[in-house]
């Protein structure tokens, strides 16, 4: 459950997972996703010795390792206590205000205490660095209701599989053949920010350089862009289109800086391209020939490319102020901006520099 974390259910193949589930515990239907809210467990075969199915209650604390303090403030109530805290990120969260702010603790700090405020002070709070070891910690309640606030540590990830990707993996289907999903399963539904390029003229300009180094271009123009992914498996790719999704805008800001410094063959197609940045819930599938990622953030990523000219660059209007600074736009883009509607969504439209 995302909410208590504790177990809503079991089944004994993979294939056998919905897509909702209902947890006792709070008494509400969740949505299953692969990517956040399965977990395999491995244990020894029963004809070697008998091992008790059993999942661990939502009082127990080693069922939450990563929570260090849970703590239920009135308004203009604050708590202070004690904790050890290890380097890393760590989330203080109010479930209440769909709001969390960040402590770090990192070795080049020397600040040993945190205050964290709720309420109109927030942002000023957001992200506050300490000292691995002894940390005292102030939490203090601003807003006008009552918060559960719960500090927690955030794990890496890197070095660890979710359902989607291991499913995905091509030694998957040979260890485990009875798991395979159907097709019409849904392995994960997340926020994406969503790079999207278009060949304007890809024809004209494989007839120019000749099949073999468009082809070999393009391909360039892929791996380029995969290699600033988290996702590295999920891009929608044909001969005249791609769309990747990142986790961080940053990524595909870096991604795309990247690509407009390209030469050669490359910097020939990508002056004839278009470019887009979106934001939207994207969701994936089990892998059976039909695009890795889609949903209508997909569509429309794809949609409001398709009558733009190659040299131009939209953003949705929301995403803009985050790159008002950014160098990329200031190197290779000019600074004439107009505004775009295109399905009911804003968009700002950039022309690049010749």
């Amino acid at each position: 459950c995302p909410v208590c974390r504790v177990t809503s259910g079991n089944v004994p193949i993979l294939k056998l997972v919905n897509e909702h589930a209902h947890c006792g515990a709070c008494n509400q239907g969740i949505e299953i996703d692969f990517a956040r809210s399965v977990e395999a467990v491995f244990s020894i075969v029963s004809e070697l010795r008998k091992v008790d199915q059993r999942a661990y209650c939502i009082g127990g604390p080693f069922h939450a390792p990563h929570i260090l303090s849970q703590n239920h403030l009135e308004p203009k109530d604050k708590v202070e206590f004690e904790s050890t805290v290890v380097p890393g990120s760590y989330g203080v969260i109010a479930r209440q205000l769909d709001r969390a702010l960040g402590l770090i603790a990192a070795p080049d700090v020397d600040a040993t205490q945190a205050k964290f405020v709720f309420g109109a002070d927030s942002a000023a709070t957001a992200n506050l660095e300490v000292l691995p070891g002894n940390v005292c910690i102030s939490i203090a309640n601003e807003a006008e209701q009552a918060l559960s606030v719960r500090v927690e540590q955030q794990s890496e990830i890197e070095d660890s599989l979710s359902a989607a990707s291991a499913h995905a993996h091509p030694l998957f289907s040979k260890i485990m053949p009875e798991d395979l999903l159907s097709p019409d399963q849904l392995v994960g539904k997340s926020q994406a920010y969503l790079l999207t390029i278009r060949l304007t003229d890809s024809d004209l300009i494989a007839e120019k350089i000749g099949e073999v180094r468009f082809r070999e271009a393009w391909k360039s123009v892929q791996q380029q862009t995969k290699s600033s992914q988290t996702s590295k498996d999920s891009q929608i790719l044909s001969d005249d289109l791609l769309i990747a999704p990142f986790d961080e805008l940053g990524a595909l800001a870096q991604s795309l800086c990247d690509l407009l410094q390209m030469t050669r063959d490359t910097n020939l197609l990508l002056r004839s391209c278009c470019f887009g940045i979106t934001r939207g819930e994207v969701m994936s599938g089990v892998d059976t020939g039909q695009p890795a990622i889609f949903g209508k953030a997909v569509r429309e990523a794809k949609s409001c490319l398709s009558s733009e000219e190659a040299g131009k660059l939209l953003i949705a209007g929301e995403l803009l102020a985050h790159f008002a600074e950014h160098e990329f736009l200031k190197r290779h883009f000019e600074s004439e901006k107009e505004i775009r509607i295109h399905k009911n969504s804003s968009y700002v439209r950039l022309r690049r520099s010749s």
